[in-house]
């Protein structure tokens, strides 16, 4: 997850004190039950929820608790965003009323707290539970908007279940509908000055290396460069080495899904001078693509400065920055837990990222000048 556990609670209960306070300063204007949370034990038990279901009139998503963590139902029990999942369990716990609205069924699709299974409906249907299975809450949400002058509040229309009266609330709670947006996106996240070499092969058996001499050397080289020839821009070169740095998925499958015999695509291998080997081979599947992961800890590319009787004022400089460089048992074990994470797994990844490692040599090279 890209922010601890502790960090998730301390912003979430910050986030309850500054939406306590504003509540508390809104002047009473004597409508009944105004400033009431909508549910008002759901705090006290937010602990004990075990499962959100949320159901619109195309998607359904069931958030779960399994193996101590939030998982993906409908992703074969992939790991959920859990700072999302707090933030949807505060939120809804955080929910209070502001006034009651209409009563009527055939005005429920224009504040959106229509049936979710009526034709054309537009609402959502939000359901918590225990481990037991009772229910913590249920409601209907509708339209939304941002409330004027307060950039963390937003005010909801909703519809509790066997009660015609819809209200409009206050609170904040994230509404992705999508499935794919509840998932934990990050795939690798990795320090670019950690990164030594990135070596892509193509298809055709042709490769592009991309390397640099040390770990405060700025940009990267193309390995096998021509004599008399140049590159085109080092920012290429920098692009390919950082392009899996920070990769995040679009989709997720499990690997007894994947057709792994479909058109391969580019093998990638990411070296660091701590010692981390990360490779990526994707397949082409139609207009995703596919990309499985590795990680092994390998000793031999563990950089070792060498040793200089003079240093320069610049050198000096870099030696005392502080090192982004791990120690070998910790990078032993982040590959392990990199391996871990990614077994079994097969990634939808974003088309720019194989734009970008896709360039083949003659695409970074400066074209000659024609003469005459």
């Amino acid at each position: 997850m890209r922010s601890s556990q502790t960090l998730v609670i301390l912003g979430l209960v910050t986030l309850a004190i500054v939406l306590a306070a504003i509540f508390s300063q809104r002047e009473s204007t004597g409508i009944p039950r105004q400033g009431e949370p909508l549910f008002p034990e759901l705090m006290a038990n937010i602990n004990d929820t075990a499962e959100v279901i949320r159901v619109s009139k195309d998607e359904a998503l069931t958030l779960a608790r399994h193996d101590g963590r939030w998982v993906v139902k409908e992703k074969a029990n992939y790991p959920a965003d859990v700072d999302k999942v707090h933030q949807l369990l505060v939120g809804t716990a955080q929910l209070r009323r502001v006034e009651p609205k209409t009563r009527k069924p055939e005005l429920y699709d224009k504040l959106g707290v229509e049936d979710v299974d009526k034709e054309g409906a537009k609402s959502t249907k939000i359901l918590l539970k225990n481990g037991n299975g009772s229910v913590l809450a249920d409601f209907v949400l509708g339209e939304n908007h941002w409330v004027t002058g307060q950039p963390s509040l937003r005010q909801y229309y909703v519809r509790l279940p066997d009660d015609p009266q819809a209200w409009l609330v206050e609170g904040n709670i994230p509404d992705d509908k999508s499935t794919n947006h509840w998932l934990n996106d990050d795939i690798l996240t990795l320090d670019a000055e950690r990164v030594r070499e990135v070596k892509v092969t193509h298809p055709d058996g042709r490769k592009v290396i991309v390397r640099r001499a040390g770990p405060n050397t700025k940009d990267y080289q193309l390995v096998g460069l021509s004599k008399g020839a140049e590159v085109e821009s080092a920012s290429a070169l920098n692009s390919i080495a950082n392009a899996l740095t920070n990769i995040t998925l679009e989709d997720v499958k499990p690997d007894s899904q994947v057709d792994l015999k479909k058109r391969a695509g580019l093998s990638v291998e990411l070296k660091t001078f701590d010692g981390l080997l990360v490779t990526m081979k994707t397949i082409k599947d139609g207009d995703n693509n596919l990309a499985r992961f590795r990680a092994i800890f390998d000793a031999s590319l563990v950089h070792k400065e060498k040793a200089s009787k003079e240093k320069s004022e610049s050198d000096d400089k870099d030696a005392n920055k502080e090192s982004t460089l791990k120690e070998p048992n910790v990078v032993q074990k982040e590959a392990e837990t990199l391996s871990a994470r990614w077994k079994g797994w097969v990634y939808v990844i974003p088309k720019y990222r194989i734009d970008v490692l896709a360039k083949k040599k003659s695409h970074l090279i400066k074209k000659k000048k024609k003469t005459g």
